[in-house]
């Protein structure tokens, strides 16, 4: 009766799917990626279940930066609307102009904003 979930973001959800594990513990950012990726690996897809986690796997690893990863996940739920600051309690500095342009250059890429608001879907190619 133990189930057994992956963490650290996702960061190594296929593997962690692969060896048996039912879900993972990813921040609420983007969990139609999430689901996708688990819908794939569940039909028994692991190569669509590959495509989707590398071709998102840029935000994974930059909201994955230690010391800045809740301070970034609470700036892309600001700029999605969802909260209204991405004020973090500390030791968490804040973000500097390279950390903004990267996750901005990222969000844009990926269309993350447009996802969560569901004004584009989760690209699967």
């Amino acid at each position: 009766g133990l189930t057994v979930l992956g963490g650290m973001a996702g960061v190594f959800l296929l593997e962690e799917l692969a060896a048996g594990a039912q879900g993972a513990m990813p921040a609420a950012l983007m969990p139609e990626v999430y689901r996708a990726i688990w819908t794939s690996f569940q039909r028994g897809d692991a190569a669509a279940a590959r495509r989707v986690f590398q071709r998102y796997f840029p935000l994974i690893r930059v909201t994955n930066q230690p010391g800045l990863g809740p301070r970034l996940v609470k700036e892309i739920l600001r700029r999605a609307g969802v909260i209204a600051t991405s004020y973090t309690r500390g030791p968490v500095p804040d973000l500097d102009d390279l950390t903004r342009d990267e996750l901005a250059r990222t969000l844009e890429e990926l269309a993350i904003l447009d996802i969560m608001a569901g004004r584009a879907p989760v690209r699967t190619d």
